[in-house]
């Protein structure tokens, strides 16, 4: 995961509180909001592809027991089917 990715971003922090090898931390976060957008990407040009969707979510479930999307337009109609597949809310 690049630093420049927007997921990066949000999670290093918190990725400082446990290792990677725990399956997840010791007290997961509620919930957080998802914006899957990485660079050259925008609402309303270029869309992230399934693939990079569900890989998103891999990493969120390890974060977050639900997750809130702003947006249902192209790919993003896939967010709740793949958080599902994970047992994340959405």
């Amino acid at each position: 995961m690049s630093p420049a990715h927007p997921l990066a971003a949000a999670a290093l922090g918190i990725l400082g509180f446990w290792t990677m090898s725990s399956a997840r931390p010791p007290r997961p976060l509620d919930g957080g909001a998802y914006g899957p957008f990485r660079e050259g990407q925008a609402p309303g040009g270029r869309y992230p592809g399934t693939n990079e969707l569900a890989a998103d979510v891999r990493r969120l479930e390890r974060l977050f027991g639900m997750i809130r999307t702003y947006g249902v337009e192209e790919t993003l109609a896939e967010i709740p089917r793949l958080c599902a597949e994970v047992g994340l809310d959405c």
